[in-house]
């Protein structure tokens, strides 16, 4: 009830006078304007105060009267005042209040003006019987005056007092008219349905007037056809349609006359329609129109079977009739036709949603036709779509005409289809058959109606949807509006369905691009794998040979190296899954023929086939030979042959997919050589490195525990037993120290253990086999330390053995701890002892403590290098990114 709430507070005034101006014309009111205004808004505050209110419908019922009351108090007696009040209150407050309560307070209306009339008309009355007393009284006391006159006059008075009785008479007839009218008028606004109303309406005058037929009709003025909605004669069903002939009497019933005609058998010449009913004994004839606003919407005909005229009293009562039913009828129209646009609504959002459904584009097309049946009812129907600049029939229903056949029509270009392409506007023809534009074909001669509807997409036609009809005049403009929606969704559907089928075309290619690109990735990642994994040359080119006969489903493939000293090739590698003498066959090939060395002078392949270019090797046409250069670093390295079927190397082979394999390989012998060359460079640099720990640490000790016992010696020779004690505990010292040292040194000598175990596990075997057997504690501890990256992980080793090296030769520590830790992306590592710690100057006289070469190693991974030394200890930070 918000709604009403806001009606109630902000424009009764308005709806007032809305009111006040469709009604007060009607009729003459004696009250002044101001007065019939404040009575208007009053009017009006009740009806929206009964709506406003909560309780059961029938509570608005007297709320109604009052408002009828207040009708016929302004002197609004007319029923074009009652008509008016329903319809401006129904266009104000339908929008606010449901049908039923509405209807309630027009029934309540209607009763209390049907009451307020009735009790002005028993007023006359009662006015008119005390004019008669009084006229009695003056006759009875001339009476007295004079008998002579009264004699004179006694006639007189009794035909007046029989003319007073047959004024009764009336009255009470038209208050017996009023009563029955009041009670149907009711019935009327309270039916649930419009044959309700009809059926009550039709009963009511065959009760009022007996006729051969009375009728209600429905009128079209532009077909000219009149349709029964209800009749009294069985000869009349419900439905039936019936031509109107008499354009005269259409043309003056549409301006509001009522039409009499005496005797039907009068008129030359009738219609067949006209025919009928006068076989059926109908004499007179009455029509009283039925007009909404300036419309005529149908009209009750009544037939008697006799001539004579009909009374006032029967013309009366049946315009009030057509009045209510007109009210009633539009009202029921206006209430159906809001409901038809919701369903309407209703459905067009379901075939929205319908129409959203990946479906392929005939799939969708027929889908399309479906649902426009449910929306506009139709015989027919097709789809027409713009393809290579011509309009083609893609889909159709119910239409008789093959698609063939439709195509051959379209190329002729019937004027009413080219005309809606060309402007992209709807069109509809109400009768095919009186338009010039339409061109009537025999096996489509049933078309009567026909609409079409352009298929826009972005302000630009891609086809036209038509729909037609067996009868005339079956669209109504309602109907284009809503094909033009449905046209509207429709046509996005369209083209969302040609998008999605270009997608799908273009995904499948876009896939087998990409599985082939992915088969090819593959393959090349083989080919690194391989190259990562073996650091020996023959088995790489043995898995290289074994890879490029896969890639491209060979025979057989072989590489050949060329010879550094001869310059001449050999092979090197071979694979021949599938029958092992095509392996023989390139084995046994001429490496001297000029075809096979002219790959060595390009980096495209070279291709041949059959007995051309390698009769003497028994090739025949279906197969072919495809060599390719290995290069690397600016010199040939070796060839790669494949020997393949000629057909299905035409369908499957890539020329950059070969180049890219030979590329894969060549890098990977190069990298090999490199490898094999640094490899040799790091042994002879550790060699060196050795030797010169020997000699500056091994060699020194060895030649000073001889110094102490050639000291020893002579010590004992002279008898100094002190001496030589003391000398040979220094013998001990530096045997010790060179045992130590030879320890580390043959620890470094076995590189497995890093690569076995891992930074953690190799730095507790090294202190296991040296500083525990040395007396000394040592322990690693390690916190989230993963996998890491070979380059880090080697140098933290070296660095770690070099820190290790220096404790045990210079510290002179009872304790050596690793700590490992990862902080961020860096891993981080401290060697902490508690020995007797270094100054700079003692670093420089011993040669560095090889710290130079510490810096320079965790240099090359971008890490620092921090030391810390004092009486207590001595601490080695290492930090490197992770990251390499």
């Amino acid at each position: 009830m918000e709604a009403v709430d806001t009606i109630a507070s902000q424009s009764i005034e308005r709806i007032a006078g809305v009111w006040r101006k469709a009604a007060v014309h009607t009729s003459y009111s004696p009250l002044p304007p101001a007065e019939i205004r404040d009575r208007f808004e009053k009017m009006t505050a009740i009806a929206v105060d009964a709506l406003r209110q909560d309780g059961p419908a029938e509570t608005i019922l007297p709320h109604g009267r009052v408002i009828g009351r207040g009708l016929v108090e302004l002197n609004l007696l007319r029923p074009e005042a009652l008509e008016r009040t329903f319809v401006c209150l129904s266009e104000e407050l339908s929008d606010n209040a449901s049908p039923g309560r509405l209807g309630h307070l027009f029934a309540g209306i209607a009763g209390g003006f049907a009451e307020a009339k009735q009790a002005k008309l028993l007023a006359q009355q009662e006015a008119i019987r005390r004019a008669a007393n009084s006229a009695l009284q003056t006759a009875q006391s001339d009476l007295a005056a004079s008998r002579d006159t009264l004699r004179a006059l006694n006639l007189e008075l009794s035909e007046q007092v029989a003319e007073r009785g047959r004024a009764e008479e009336i009255q009470r007839d038209l208050a017996d008219r009023l009563q029955r009218l009041h009670e149907i008028e009711l019935a009327i606004l309270s039916a649930d349905s419009l044959a309700t109303i009809l059926d009550l309406t039709i009963e009511h005058l065959d009760t009022l007037i007996p006729a051969v037929s009375i009728s209600i009709t429905q009128i079209d003025v532009a077909t000219k056809q009149s349709k029964i909605l209800r009749n009294t004669n069985p000869a009349y069903p419900t439905g039936r349609e019936l031509p109107i002939t008499m354009i005269d009497a259409l043309n003056r019933l549409g301006e509001g006359e009522v039409i009499y005609i005496a005797d039907l058998r009068a008129i030359p010449n009738p219609s067949p329609s006209l025919a009928e009913i006068v076989e059926l004994g109908a004499r007179s004839l009455l029509t009283v129109p039925m007009r909404y606003g300036e419309s005529l919407i149908g009209g009750i005909v009544i037939f008697l079977d006799h001539v004579r005229e009909f009374t006032p009293a029967e013309k009366a009562v049946v315009l009030e009739l057509a009045g209510s039913v007109t009210v009633a009828i539009q009202s029921r129209r206006l209430l159906e036709a809001e409901q038809t646009i919701r369903r309407r609504e209703t459905i067009l959002r379901e075939v929205a949603a319908a129409l959203t459904m990946n479906l392929n584009l005939d799939e969708l097309l027929s889908h399309i036709l479906n649902q426009l049946e449910r929306v506009i009812a139709n015989r027919s129907s097709a789809i027409f779509l713009m393809e290579d600049g011509e309009t083609r029939v893609v889909a159709q229903r119910r239409l008789p005409s093959s698609p063939e056949r439709l195509d051959n029509l379209l190329r002729t270009q019937p004027l009413a289809l080219r005309a809606v392409i060309e402007t992209a506007r709807p069109a509809i023809i109400s009768d095919t058959y009186a338009s010039p534009d339409w061109l009537i074909i025999d096996e489509m001669a049933y078309i009567r109606s026909w609409m079409a509807v352009p298929l826009m997409v972005k302000g630009e036609s891609i086809g036209v949807l038509t729909i037609d009809h067996d009868r005339p005049g079956s669209f109504t403009n309602e109907d284009l509006e809503t094909a033009v929606t449905f046209a509207h969704q429709a046509a996005i559907a369209i083209d969302n369905a040609r998008l999605l089928a270009q997608a799908q075309t273009h995904a499948g290619k876009l896939e087998a691009h990409v599985r082939q690109r992915t088969r090819d990735l593959e393959i090349l990642y083989s080919l690194t794998a391989a190259t990562i994994e073996n650091h020996d040359m023959d088995t790489l080119l043995r898995q290289c040979v074994v890879l490029a006969e896969d890639a491209f489903n060979c025979l057989a493939a072989a590489i050949y190296l060329v010879d550094d000293e001869t310059d001449d090739l050999h092979p090197a590698a071979l694979s021949a899954a599938v029958d092992p003498r095509w392996g023989e066959l390139l084995i046994g090939l001429n490496h001297k023929e000029l075809t096979l060395r002219h790959p060595l002078r390009s980096t495209a392949p070279d291709r041949a086939t059959g007995p051309e270019s390698y009769s003497s090797w028994g090739l025949d046409e279906s197969r072919t030979l495809v060599a390719i250069t290995l290069r690397g670093r600016g010199r040939v390295l070796g060839l790669l042959v494949l020997l393949c079927p000629t057909f299905e190397f035409s369908l499957n082979f890539d020329p950059e997919l070969l180049i890219a394999i030979a590329g894969q390989i060549s890098a990977a012998m190069e990298n090999i050589r490199l490898h094999q060359i640094a490899r040799q460079a790091a042994i002879i640099e550790e060699r060196e490195r050795l030797a010169r720990e020997i000699h500056d640490q091994v060699t020194q000790s060895i030649y000073s525990a001889g110094l102490f016992a050639e000291a020893a010696r002579t010590a004992s020779e002279i008898g100094d037993y002190n001496q030589v004690e003391n000398r040979i505990h220094s013998t001990l010292r530096m045997t010790n120290q060179s045992l130590r040292e030879l320890r580390s040194l043959l620890f470094e000598l076995r590189t497995d253990s890093l690569a076995r175990n891992g930074l953690v596990e190799a730095l507790r075997e090294r202190l296991q086999t040296v500083e525990h057997r040395a007396g000394i504690v040592a322990e690693v501890f390690a916190t989230n330390v993963g996998e890491l990256p070979v380059a880090v992980e080697e140098t933290f080793y070296r660095v770690a053995l070099e820190a290790l090296n220096n404790s045990l030769r210079h510290a002179h520590a009872s304790q050596v701890d690793v700590v490992l830790m990862t902080e961020g992306s860096d891993l981080i590592m401290t060697i902490v002892d508690n020995g007797m710690g270094f100054g700079r100057e003692a670093t420089t006289r011993s040669g560095g403590m090889g710290l130079e070469g510490m810096q320079k190693r965790i240099g090359k991974v971008g890490g620092l290098l921090s030391i810390s030394s004092n009486e207590n200890g001595t601490w080695v930070t290492a930090r490197a990114p992770l990251t390499q």
